[in-house]
C-alpha cells in the first residue's frame, strides 16, 4: 500500500486538498493564477511614485479642440494636445467625447436651421469634397488630422444635411 498523503489548506482559497504532482501548495491551478493577480496588485499599489514636477517651464499650447491656451503640467505631460478641460488629467479622450467636444467648440447648432437640442444628431459637412481626406467618422484617425479635417466642415443636422445631399438646397444658400 502507498503512503497516505497528508491533506494541505489552499493558501488562497482555504480549501483542504491532498497535493498532487500538478498542485502541490494550491488545491487548482486557478488559486495559483488568482494568487499570483494579487501579488502583483499589491506590488503595483505600494511602487514608490515618482513626485510630480512641479516647476516644470514647458511651452504654452494651443488646445486643438477649444483653441484655448494651456501649459503642461510636467515634462511628462508635454505630449499632451489637448488642454485639461477637454481632456481631463488621467483620463483617456475616447473617440465619440472628442466629436462632442469639437461639436460644441464649434456651437453644436445647425448652419442651416439653427437645431441646437441634441448634439448627436449635429454632422459635419465637408464644404468642398474635392478636399475631403476622410470621413470624421471613421474609426481610426489622429487628433491632429481630425482637427484639420473638420476645419474644412460646417455643422448640419441629420434633416438639412440629407436634405442637402438629397439636392433640396444647395451650400452656397447658408455659406
Amino acid at each position: 500500500m502507498g503512503a497516505i498523503k497528508e491533506k494541505r489548506i489552499c493558501p488562497w482559497c482555504s480549501k483542504e486538498f491532498i497535493p498532487s504532482p500538478e498542485h502541490k501548495k494550491y488545491c487548482s491551478s486557478e488559486c495559483q493564477k488568482e494568487n499570483e493577480k494579487a501579488k502583483k496588485r499589491e506590488k503595483w499599489a505600494n511602487r514608490e511614485r515618482q513626485p510630480k514636477d512641479i516647476s516644470y517651464k514647458g511651452e504654452i499650447k494651443i488646445c486643438p479642440i477649444c483653441n484655448k491656451e494651456f501649459k503642461p503640467k510636467t515634462a511628462l505631460a508635454s505630449q499632451r494636445q489637448c488642454c485639461y478641460e477637454c481632456m481631463p488629467e488621467g483620463q483617456q479622450l475616447r473617440r465619440s467625447d472628442f466629436i462632442t467636444k469639437i461639436k460644441m467648440a464649434r456651437g453644436a447648432y445647425c448652419r442651416k436651421c439653427g437645431y441646437n437640442t441634441y448634439v448627436g444628431a449635429l454632422e459635419f459637412h465637408h464644404k468642398d469634397p474635392n478636399k475631403k481626406d476622410f470621413t470624421i467618422s471613421d474609426q481610426n484617425f489622429k487628433l491632429s488630422e481630425a482637427i484639420k479635417e473638420i476645419d474644412k466642415c460646417i455643422l448640419l443636422c441629420a434633416n438639412c444635411h440629407r436634405e442637402l445631399h438629397g439636392n433640396l438646397w444647395k451650400l452656397e444658400d447658408i455659406l
